[in-house]
């Protein structure tokens, strides 16, 4: 007697969704965990990369702070007459290796007791500098059959290699373990999944068919239609909550646009803004200057100018009150103030050395934008023929004045730009302001800032402050426009790490070379 077996809809129904929900989670888990690994593969290199671009700007500050060029001579790296060992570079050992690498000859030597070639391993990616140009990478070695993380940060000027290396496992062993756990977790529900799809089955399978469904108008951006809930079970719930979810959809959706129209906005103002500033650096046979400015949101509040003409130039600085796009639209104003002095000076020629009737016009322009933000504002002129300065000032921090040729430099010689104090601009109508003067002699060095740079704080709250302003200054009075600023600004970040700041920073170093 033949007899034939037929399944039962309701076992084909379960069998079918068994089936599909095993394909589905296992194409979800394959693809979570190869963008997982991407994702943290990326981090790691980036993390690695990092560390080796860290140690490279910490030694080349080193360098420049000793005045002096790397040198090698019987297998050691010289650095101010004197061997450089790891202790001195400050390496921190850990589980990531960094080290000092010296491109000599065609060959690559590393640090050790002595200077000692690299691996051919790690020679063949520093090979990358000269053949690709590449200055900067990670890749995967292999030393001693172990596989390894190799990253270098390549420096041109002062020719120096820094390099970081980790255990491939060691970096990979949490990402493992992340993976591991997920694989755990993805069984469990899968598992779960199949146990409750045998009590369902069909009036499980009909509710999820709606569920489907109304996902699909969802994904097509229908956030208005509602599915019908009945009962109180879980998928009762989830129906709720797709319910509520396609809700918030729309409410995301529309605070999402009016988001990404006001970072659009912001993102042109910032691109605008920066149109404001000139170019940092100058310099010919008479002056050289270098300026910075480092805003504390998209759009800063801090502005600083120069206007050029063949016998003077003006130099401003200034900074409204707060910060982001509404300051941000004052230094519009400022740059529109800088602007105008060409039509001015025709038809007022005796501008150009009047820095008190500038401050005077700029307070009108600001009064004009509206009494909600007021700003500070320094105004000199430099007589180019006469090395005589002019200068006013509506409640701005004093810049500092100081002779670089002098042999040792004392607080004492350090002179502020005092002079009569007017109000900020836009502070009220009848404003005033006063001129003072002085001469300026070869190599006079001014420094020009905004309260940001003094009122830094670090992550503890203390503030930087003029003592340790004036200390820098002492340590580098003899450099340049340039590195003397740099000299500031890296004392400055040192000091706050990674302390999020409320204020701009503003600063130009400014000195008279003849």
């Amino acid at each position: 007697m033949n007899l034939t077996v037929k399944y039962p809809l309701k076992l084909k129904l379960l069998l079918l969704l068994a089936f599909m929900m095993v394909v589905s989670l296992s194409i979800f888990v394959t693809f979570a965990v190869q963008i997982f690994r991407e994702d943290k593969s990326a981090y790691i290199y980036e993390a690695l990369l990092s560390k080796a671009n860290t140690e490279k700007i910490i030694f080349e500050n080193q360098i420049r702070v000793s005045s002096n060029p790397l040198r090698v001579e019987e297998n050691k790296i010289f650095l101010k007459d004197r061997p450089i060992t790891k202790e001195d570079l400050g390496f921190e050992e850990g589980v990531i290796e960094t080290n000092l690498i010296i491109p000599y000859e065609n060959s690559f030597y590393q640090l050790n007791e002595n200077l000692t070639p690299v691996e051919e391993e790690k020679a063949a990616v520093l090979q990358d500098i000269y053949s690709k140009n590449i200055f900067e990478t990670v890749r995967e070695i292999t030393l001693n059959k172990k596989k390894y993380l190799f990253s270098f940060s390549y420096h041109p000027e002062f020719n120096f290699v820094i390099s970081a290396m980790i255990p491939y496992d060691l970096a990979f062993n949490a990402t493992n373990e992340l993976i591991e756990r997920s694989l755990f977790f993805g069984t469990f529900i899968l598992g779960l999944c199949l146990i409750l799809s045998v009590f369902l089955v069909r009036p499980l399978t009909r509710q999820l068919e709606a569920l489907f469904n109304h996902t699909q108008k969802i994904a097509a951006g229908d956030f208005h239609s509602r599915l019908k809930v009945t009962g109180s079970d879980e998928v009762s719930a989830l129906t709720s909550s797709i319910n509520n979810m396609s809700q918030q959809i729309g409410h995301y959706i529309e605070e999402m646009k009016e988001k990404a129209r006001l970072e659009n906005e912001v993102a042109v103002a910032h691109l605008v803004q920066s149109s404001f500033f000139p170019e940092p650096s100058y310099e010919d046979n008479k002056l050289s200057f270098f300026a910075h400015y480092l805003p504390a949101s998209e759009c800063g509040g801090d502005w600083w100018g120069v206007y050029h003409t063949p016998t003077h130039k003006i130099f401003f600085i200034a900074d409204a009150t707060g910060h982001g796009v509404p300051a941000a639209l004052l230094t519009a104003t400022m740059n529109c103030c800088k602007t105008s002095l060409t039509f001015l000076l025709e038809s007022r020629p005796d501008l150009i050395n009047r820095p008190d009737e500038i401050l005077r016009f700029m307070n009108q322009a600001v009064l004009g934008a509206g009494k909600e933000i007021q700003v500070t504002c320094f105004v000199a002129i430099l007589e180019l023929e006469s090395n005589k300065l002019t200068y006013a000032n509506a409640s701005h921090p004093l810049p500092l004045l100081f002779n670089s040729s002098l042999q040792t430099l004392e607080k004492s010689d350090i002179m502020p730009l005092q002079g009569p104090n007017g109000p900020r601009l836009g502070e009220r109508e009848s404003a005033q302001y006063q001129n003072e003067t002085i001469q300026l002699k070869p190599h006079d060095t001014i420094i020009f800032y905004t309260d940001g740079i003094i009122e830094a704080t670090n992550t503890e709250g203390k503030r930087w402050g003029e003592r340790r302003f004036i200390k820098v200054i002492l340590d580098n009075f003899k450099f340049a426009s340039q590195p003397l600023l740099t000299s500031i600004m890296c004392s400055l970040e040192d000091f706050v790490k990674d302390s999020k700041q409320d204020d701009d920073y503003t600063i130009l170093t400014f000195k008279v070379n003849s």
